[in-house]
């Protein structure tokens, strides 16, 4: 198929055009940003060779005459190179997903400390004669991420998922909208797919409201399988916002204030969206970060 959309709301590769403040990545490390970087150079350089090679072999994708054509040498020389390019981002995305996998995995041993039981806890801490200053610390180690999470080591968090979602929904944005009290609400606006009538659209819309610490990212009301950008597809509702949005609703979905990107006034009148500032490491950044998101970052409604 050609990588060109006849639709001019979408990008050249039939993806929506992302409309507003999908993310900075800056909740991510050092490394993790440059795999990002890396990742991009790599993607850019495969999409070359697709658009160089469809340019090249464009009298045989449009020959019409039912007559065989000879492949010229310098169609070949592309498809060679955007074959070993793929291969090369792929080998890449592949070692991504272990970086995050290791990241993710070292929860196996806090996951089988859950399941003990209060004797076989208070056995274990016997058994390993810790002092009470042990035991604080340890405890103190299992909040403090809780209190100021770290930097992310993987480019596939939220902004990524964020962008890779409203990609699929044509006409779909982001906007930001002020708390009355202070502070700001992150939203994503799903417009209504059209059904032959656009008179229709925007007369009716669903608040979707999130589950008990849920995120716009990651609960039910959206899906990277989802969207409406394939118009050869037919009706997909594999999403609440498919559902809604086939049905000629338009969809807001929001985030909590204190919740994903979303803030209020605070205690102090003060408040602002995280990630503005550079992350400082050490204790006194962490403290930092704790005093301002306690008293100052974010009020939960």
């Amino acid at each position: 198929q050609t990588s060109h959309s006849s639709s001019p709301e979408l990008t050249k590769y039939g993806n929506n055009r992302l409309t507003g403040d999908i993310g900075d990545f800056s909740g991510l490390t050092t490394h993790a940003r440059a795999d990002g970087k890396l990742l991009l150079e790599k993607l850019v350089q495969v999409l070359g060779e697709i658009d160089r090679l469809e340019a090249q072999a464009k009298p045989l994708l449009e020959n019409t005459s039912g007559k065989p054509q000879t492949t010229s040498a310098s169609v070949k020389m592309t498809a060679n190179s955007m074959g070993i390019l793929a291969s090369e981002l792929r080998d890449f995305v592949e070692s991504l997903k272990q970086v995050a996998a290791e990241a993710g995995g070292s929860g196996s041993d806090s996951d089988e400390e859950g399941d003990l039981s209060m004797d076989e806890v208070r056995r274990r801490f016997e058994d390993q004669n810790g002092s009470f200053m042990d035991s604080v610390k340890s405890g103190l180690s299992s909040i403090l991420p809780m209190l100021d999470p770290p930097l992310h080591t993987s480019i596939f968090g939220f902004d990524l998922q964020r962008g890779c979602m409203l990609s699929r929904y044509l006409g779909a944005r982001q906007l930001w909208v002020q708390r009355h009290d202070g502070g700001m609400i992150d939203v994503i606006h799903i417009p209504a797919k059209s059904q032959g009538n656009s008179s229709q659209l925007g007369k009716k819309a669903v608040l979707y409201c999130n589950p008990n610490a849920g995120l716009i990212e990651v609960a039910a009301g959206m899906s990277l399988a989802g969207g409406n950008i394939d118009s050869e597809a037919g009706v997909s509702e594999s999403c609440w916002s498919d559902f809604y949005t086939n049905a000629g609703f338009d969809v807001f979905l929001f985030n909590y204030a204190g919740f994903g990107r979303s803030y209020g006034a605070g205690q102090c009148g003060v408040g602002k969206r995280g990630g503005e500032e550079p992350f400082v490491e050490g204790a006194m950044g962490r403290i930092r970060r704790i005093c301002h998101s306690t008293f100052c970052g974010f009020q939960p409604t």
